[in-house]
């Protein structure tokens, strides 16, 4: 069975990830990620697949992508985008690394 984190993006950050020019995504410390980040006993979770979509729903746009882990940050990190974007993770911040974007069709199980 194929274990995919499900994660919904705005818009700015959609468009640079799906065409993999932003590799990674960063995420603030909660509750909500952490309980997709972490099983109950505290250790990480192993997901075969990142399904990213743009907002909320199954008719919104979406892609797939590898998951190659993550990390609890513990210096600062700035990246700047061409759409624009700039994104200021902070130490504590999770970041999520992505691998190559898969089409649909050619899932792995």
């Amino acid at each position: 069975m194929l274990r995919i984190l499900k994660l919904p993006l705005e818009y700015p950050p959609y468009q640079v990830m799906e065409t993999g020019e932003k590799p990674d995504e960063f995420r603030k410390p909660g509750a909500w990620i952490e309980s997709r980040l972490y099983n109950k006993d505290g250790s990480k979770r192993e997901y075969d697949y990142i399904e990213f979509r743009n907002g909320y729903g199954h008719k919104r746009p979406a892609f797939l992508c590898e998951f190659k882990g993550f990390e609890k940050l513990t210096q600062p990190e700035t990246h700047t985008y061409s759409n624009g974007l700039i994104v200021n993770a902070e130490p504590g911040d999770y970041k999520i690394f992505c691998g190559t974007i898969v089409p649909w069709t050619n899932l792995k199980s």
